[in-house]
């Protein structure tokens, strides 16, 4: 049975925060980054540093936007913020409708940015998007999840919030998990042997919470399905790499990530197109440290 969202706080009103602040959610990619700001707009752009002889360097933006949070019609100002409602027994209530991530399912609050920046395939359209909210505990922060284009000029966000969370409505179900017992046959070792051949993993958090691991064994990438997947607390083999120096924790959002490699170094990075920034903050001491 269908949890009723008037049961909780109003989403709009949770995600009220989002909204007045002034800081912005980014997702950077190799040429493009984009950045949505919360009930105002969402937008695409590419700097790029042009040498001029005997002058400063000279910044050529390049930027798209993807939707505007209003807009003005000729019927007055139209507030897309305001979510669409279904009758039900006579009475309003919202509609809460659901996505999929990571075969999991979350229902979001969706709000519609239109009005962007003509859109060069289609005349007379403007890009727009839509901006999907779901609840997530697990990260702890807001993040955008993804962005793709849908379809021409049209655009989809999916954003992770915990201030969400707080309207039953918006939490996403448990999995129904049914434990499997697994015991070893009689002579066969007790690791599998894939585990021996880890040459490198590197780890990612998903929106689930749980790690998604790339494994290099012996130099050649071996799929997820293929790989033993185990949480990085729990491994035994991918603590004795971090504590030997030979796996580093990678993580950060927005322009700068970080890199921490135990008993070598701390740094930040960042990577676009014109190659990657590195700057080390500190080194590890061993006299110093201990």
């Amino acid at each position: 049975m269908a949890i009723d969202p008037s049961d909780g706080p109003d989403p709009l009103s949770l995600l009220a925060p989002l909204m007045r602040q002034k800081d912005c959610s980014f997702k950077i990619e190799p040429y493009w980054i984009y950045e949505l700001c919360h009930g105002r707009y969402l937008r695409q752009f590419h700097e790029e540093q042009i040498q001029q002889s005997n002058k400063a360097n000279k910044v050529k933006l390049t930027e798209y936007y993807l939707g505007r949070a209003r807009q003005q019609t000729d019927g007055g100002d139209v507030d897309p913020l305001e979510p669409p409602t279904v009758v039900e027994d006579g009475e309003q209530a919202r509609k809460v409708t659901t996505l999929t991530i990571d075969g999991r399912s979350y229902p979001y609050y969706g709000i519609n940015m239109t009005g962007g920046t003509p859109c060069d395939l289609q005349e007379k359209t403007a890009r727009q998007s839509a901006i999907k909210y779901v609840c997530n505990n697990v990260l702890g922060r807001n993040e955008i999840v993804s962005l793709v284009e849908t379809t021409t000029c049209e655009y989809e966000v999916i954003m992770a919030t915990p201030l969400l969370c707080e309207n039953p409505a918006y939490v996403p179900k448990e999995d129904v998990v049914n434990n499997i017992e697994c015991h070893p046959m009689d002579g066969s070792s007790r690791y599998p042997e894939m585990m021996k051949e880890y040459h490198e993993v590197e780890i990612e958090p998903s929106l689930s919470g749980e790690d998604s691991q790339e494994v290099h064994a012996s130099g050649k990438s071996q799929n997820v399905e293929q790989a033993i997947v185990a949480s990085v607390p729990d491994d035994p083999v991918v603590v004795k790499q971090f504590l030997a120096g030979e796996y580093c924790l990678k993580g950060g959002s927005g322009w700068w990530h970080f890199e921490v490699c135990y008993g070598r170094y701390v740094k930040q990075f960042h990577v676009d197109s014109k190659g990657r920034t590195e700057i080390f903050l500190g080194y590890w001491d061993e006299q110093v440290s201990v």
